[in-house]
């Protein structure tokens, strides 16, 4: 019995030595005051909406059409902001509002528009009306 209870103690000390061991390699591979490691999770995962964009009037703003949508479709802007529409897509597209209308632009082609009054503009594709796009103009 004394021989079995020897062991034990043994295999328990060894065992917190090794254990031991590895978490001193550990702390001293990464540093004794390094930030523990979180789980936060990322923009991607926190959020699928895209928030809106707010630009200062100087700077034109650039809205892109890929995939018969436009990104971003929801835009905050200061009075005087140009915005330019670019279609990337295959298709031939139409920006269309009651404050503003485009021609028929195609691939590589543009629009631009400058707000100068405060608002919120509502736009569509005048050729694939279930593009959808808001302008908030502050």
């Amino acid at each position: 019995m004394k021989k079995i209870t020897v062991a034990v103690v043994v295999i328990f000390v060894l065992g917190t030595l090794v254990g031991g061991g590895y978490l001193l390699a550990k702390k001293l591979q990464t540093g004794v005051n390094a930030p523990e490691e979180t789980t936060e999770p990322t923009s991607t995962e926190a959020s699928s909406q895209t928030p809106p964009i707010t630009l200062d009037a100087e700077q034109p703003e650039t809205i892109t059409i890929k995939e018969f949508t436009f990104n971003p479709d929801r835009l905050t802007i200061k009075k005087g902001t140009t915005v330019t529409w670019i279609n990337n897509d295959s298709a031939t597209h139409k920006i269309s509002s009651d404050s503003f209308n485009s021609q028929n632009f195609n691939k590589g082609e543009k629009f631009e528009f400058q707000f100068n009054e405060t608002g919120t503009f509502d736009y569509i594709c005048g050729i694939h009306p279930s593009m959808k796009g808001t302008i908030i103009v502050e």
